[in-house]
């Protein structure tokens, strides 16, 4: 192998073809005579410049893909590599006869004084040759080197067109001496020479048994399959790979297995694909370990499989192969045939991260970022977090950054959207919100639904609608429900308002209900994100309904999306203002049942919900003195669900229960001290024991039947209770908690 070729490819490669030398001696059909003639051959100056172009090509290859597919850079920098290598290639011939001849006639003595008539022309014309190739190859290295080093620490941004250019006006500059020298030598010696004609004959033999190099088929095949220097063509692809996979080379194999099976100019064969890659792992490849543990763990043409999975991610990582080393990690993350581990899902991530493996750095970035896998962040309330007995690891923001800085400069756009976060929620950084800007726009220029989502929340803040909205399309035409939360959310004028007594008091009839079309378009976005299971759209529609008195549908909302404390909260209102009396009406009326509520469709709610409407106005109840009251509560409910809000944290709902146990303590103390207790330990735990919806309303009690020793003692109790939870509030950032602690701070100190 070459000098500059072995740059092009991984040490599995050449240990690959080092294991099997004497398969590949045995099928090559190189006599010992021209291999060791083809072994000189290769160590001069022009075969030094092909590899260099060669590697040259796989390298600007590689950069290029880290380019938006948009970028003109990309065009131009492919464009500009394979015009050097087609014209280099096409004067390769002639480049090497003129410097084995001049170069041999030196080595023989010929131009060393042996002849002294010729010394003084021959030495003229043989040192511009050299002199320009050896320019041009330092032209090249030049260019080579800098593209290295664009490829290891490109940050996916933009290419430097302008300093690129420079680099290839120098070895265009190098390629003209050089064609102007070749050409003024070939009217000199073709009259100099006798035995040049033979020499060239002999060369002529040489490069055609040199056809037959695998290696150099395999780089042929490699043009044609990405399309340097040649047209893309997957059929001469294939056919260049299949005859280097003859030779015994596991490279090719490989390529074979992988155009089988994903279909690349033929039809889909995963059976063959099976084949090859089996061929190629006798040969110790580490791509083709990966590819058929992949064919297994998802049952590509094939019946599931974890557990042969498993064991060629095994085999593949004990010769070092990166991506298998990687599968080993997220198989012991996720708990994927092997018991989930997360400390040696930890242990793989960091090996695959040390070889620079960006998907391995970003899987490990995000256990540092959530102290545990993502895999239970997305289905689990605060709640469940805090009392599940999951794996951990420390939570390390510092390393996540690090990691997924690593990973984000090797083109990885979910990396860059994590940095995005970090740095507009402060984790680990300084807030900077044009630093999130920034990374999240990189995210989305590579057409990445969270880039564009979180960019589109970005262009909210800034107000910048359109935009916003521009970028919440494209998330939605991606799939992503968050933008159908988030377009409604543009549509909706009103503001979000976590304290629903406020706006039903205050709303008078039809006030603040549906004022616009946009409204109505809100709804609409908000109804397809609550339907497929968006929290915070369900959340606002159990708002919407509670505002326009549609007390049943808005319980249903609120119910859906109970794990939030925003819905814990509201339903802790809910029940504070009696707004379930509709619910328990319509479960007198037709049996109606929390249970049966919840199996609902959209479309089977609100033809429920008109249904229990009209038979309400066909049999309307008589009318008596209740109904001039308003609605009883149901303050057991009521207190159970501000509970559970405020273990998540929600300082409106220890501001709410504080409110409630100050101005309601005498019904409070009607209820029995048994449930008054159980209500209290079931809102302080996970919360996953539900108690019935229908739960007795209580009433007032009576002052007269109290004497003042036990009214001064209820009080006392209930107002405890209140400032306990004023301050709860006031720490979790509740103003109005705050304001109402040096109200009673100020009575306190005027009656005493």
């Amino acid at each position: 192998m070459s000098v500059g070729i072995g740059n092009l490819y991984s040490s599995e490669i050449e240990n690959g073809i080092n294991n099997n030398k004497e398969l590949n001696q045995s099928n090559l059909v190189y006599s010992s005579s021209l291999e060791t003639d083809n072994q000189k051959d290769d160590i001069s100056l022009p075969n030094l410049i092909k590899d260099e172009l060669l590697e040259l090509s796989f390298v600007a290859r590689e950069l290029s893909t880290k380019l938006s597919p948009s970028n003109d850079s990309n065009n131009i920098l492919m464009k500009q590599v394979s015009e050097i290598l087609d014209a280099y290639f096409s004067h390769l011939s002639i480049i090497k006869q003129q410097f084995n001849y001049y170069t041999n006639n030196i080595n023989s003595g010929y131009i060393n004084g042996n002849n002294n008539s010729n010394d003084t022309n021959i030495t003229g014309f043989h040192q511009p040759i050299v002199t320009s190739l050896m320019n041009l190859k330092e032209k090249i290295d030049a260019l080579l080197e800098k593209l290295i080093s664009w490829n290891k620490s490109y940050f996916k941004f933009y290419l430097n067109v302008n300093k690129l250019n420079k680099y290839f006006e120098r070895i265009n500059e190098e390629w003209k001496n050089l064609l102007l020298n070749i050409s003024v030598n070939n009217i000199t010696t073709s009259f100099g020479d006798t035995n040049l004609k033979k020499k060239e004959n002999d060369i002529s033999m040489k490069n055609k048994e040199l056809e037959e190099n695998p290696i150099e088929i395999y780089i042929t095949g490699e043009k044609y399959f990405y399309g340097i220097g040649k047209d893309k063509s997957y059929t001469m692809a294939f056919k260049k790979y299949s005859k280097a996979a003859e030779y015994g080379m596991p490279e090719a194999m490989y390529m074979v297995g992988l155009m089988y099976e994903k279909g690349y100019g033929r039809s889909i064969d995963v059976f063959m694909a099976i084949n090859w890659y089996n061929e190629s792992i006798k040969l110790k490849y580490g791509k083709a370990y990966y590819s058929l543990g992949n064919i297994y763990e998802n049952g590509i043409g094939v019946q599931k499989n974890d557990k042969k999975a498993y064991e060629y991610y095994k085999n593949g990582a004990e010769i070092g192969e990166t991506s298998c080393i990687t599968s080993l990690g997220r198989m012991y993350e996720n708990g994927q045939y092997v018991e989930e581990n997360i400390n040696k899902a930890v242990h793989w991530y960091q090996m695959a991260s040390q070889k620079n493996c960006p998907k391995a750095q970003l899987a490990l970035g995000k256990i540092y970022y959530y102290g545990m896998s993502p895999n239970h962040i997305s289905s689990l309330s605060n709640i469940d977090k805090n009392n599940r007995n999951y794996q951990r690891v420390e939570k390390n923001f510092y390393e996540a950054i690090n990691l997924f800085q690593k990973s984000a400069e090797q083109g990885e756009t979910e990396a860059q959207v994590y940095l995005g976060l970090c740095y507009e929620n402060g984790y680990g950084v300084v807030k900077d919100y044009l630093m999130a800007k920034m990374y999240f726009e990189k995210a989305s220029k590579q057409n990445d639904v969270f880039g564009s989502l979180y960019l589109g929340k970005i262009y909210m803040k800034e107000n910048n609608i359109n935009a916003a909205l521009n970028c919440f399309l494209i998330s939605l035409s991606k799939g992503s429900v968050d933008a159908l939360y988030y377009i409604g959310k543009l549509y909706d004028k009103e503001e979000e308002n976590n304290n629903i007594i406020t706006s039903c008091v205050d709303a008078t009839s039809d006030i603040g209900l549906l004022k616009s079309s946009d409204k109505n378009i809100a709804i609409k976005y908000y109804l397809q994100a609550a339907e497929k299971g968006h929290s915070l759209a369900q959340y606002r529609l159990g708002n919407h309904f509670c505002l326009r008195k549609q007390y049943i549908i808005a319980l249903y909302w609120y119910l859906k999306s109970s794990h939030l404390s925003k819905s814990q909260n509201a339903l802790g209102q809910f029940y504070e203002l009696g707004f379930d009396n509709e619910f328990n009406k319509a479960a007198s009326t037709t049996g109606l049942t929390i249970d049966c509520l919840l199996h609902y469709t959209t479309e089977q709610l609100f033809s429920f919900y008109n249904h229990y409407c009209q038979l309400a106005q066909q049999n309307p109840s008589p009318p008596n003195q209740e109904d001039s009251k308003p609605p009883t509560s149901n303050l057991k409910e009521a207190k159970k669900w501000y509970y559970r809000s405020i273990v998540q944290g929600n300082a409106d709902a220890a501001f709410n229960l504080g409110q409630l146990y100050e101005t309601r303590c005498f019904d409070f103390a009607s209820l029995p001290k048994e449930d008054d207790k159980t209500t209290e330990k079931e809102g302080m735990t996970d919360g996953n024991q539900e108690t019935s919806m229908n739960g007795e309303i209580s009433q007032s009690l009576p002052i007269h039947k109290l004497t003042a020793e036990e009214i001064a003692e209820v009080q006392s109790r209930y107002i405890q209770k209140a400032i306990l939870l004023y301050e709860k509030a006031k720490k979790l950032g509740s103003k109005e908690a705050a304001e109402r602690l040096k109200q009673l701070q100020s009575i306190a100190y005027h009656q005493f």
